[in-house]
């Protein structure tokens, strides 16, 4: 199995499909959906890197992001919403995460850039 992705989304169409696509390409995927249980899982198990969504409800994903950053400051994350204003209101500056994804997106552009993070993680470029 290829390296281990947490996907992060409220929408279940979406949060099935993203998961279906990223197996499809030979990663190994845990989807959930709330920020409250994803935190559960990087507290039991261990991932290369984290897809969220910006607009969640309980726990919106900048808040994720925050948590993520304490505990697991070296995990590679990929925001991707449709509203990035949002992130500048929250106080999220697009630096917090490893890469913004814009939605509606391409899912080969999104494959491109978590094989990208992925590749600088395992050199060491992702900062820690």
């Amino acid at each position: 199995m290829g390296p281990k992705i947490l996907v992060v989304d409220d929408d279940l169409s979406l949060l099935k499909t993203t998961s279906q696509l990223l197996e499809s390409v030979g990663f190994e995927v845990v989807a959930v959906e709330d920020g409250f249980a994803a935190l559960t899982r990087l507290g039991a198990e261990s991932f290369n890197l984290v897809i969220t969504d910006l607009r969640m409800p309980g726990m919106m994903g900048d808040e994720l992001v925050k948590c993520i950053r304490k505990k697991w400051p070296g995990l590679p994350i990929i925001m991707i919403t449709g509203f990035p204003k949002e992130m500048e209101k929250s106080g999220m500056a697009e630096d917090d995460v490893d890469a913004l994804v814009l939605k509606p997106y391409a899912f080969k552009g999104l494959e491109n850039i978590i094989r990208r993070l992925l590749k600088a993680a395992k050199a060491g470029d992702v900062a820690s």
